[in-house]
């Protein structure tokens, strides 16, 4: 794919050193977001006993398992997805 990416800044600018200069950079900030990305996930992966820990998340956790048990328990889908009828 880079290829692909090599050749297309090569047909759009002036000259090589231009392109090749442009996709230095192009790869160097696809590698920094992936790093970032990398971290952010670290950050904000918890677990779930720091999850039910959390005093703020009370009221949502509470409100979900709620919603949850009341759909269960009055058979009601909220999602149906298609079955294959043509209507």
């Amino acid at each position: 794919m880079w290829i692909f990416v090599k050749a297309a800044l090569n047909s759009l600018r002036a000259s090589p050193s231009d392109a090749e200069d442009e996709f230095d950079e192009i790869v160097a900030e696809r590698d920094s977001k992936m790093h970032q990305d990398r971290e952010a996930v670290d950050e904000t992966s918890i677990g779930v006993w720091q999850l039910l820990r959390t005093t703020s998340l009370y009221l949502p956790l509470f409100v979900c398992v709620c919603m949850h048990l009341s759909q269960q328990l009055s058979g009601f889908i909220a999602f149906d997805p298609p079955r294959g009828h043509a209507w």
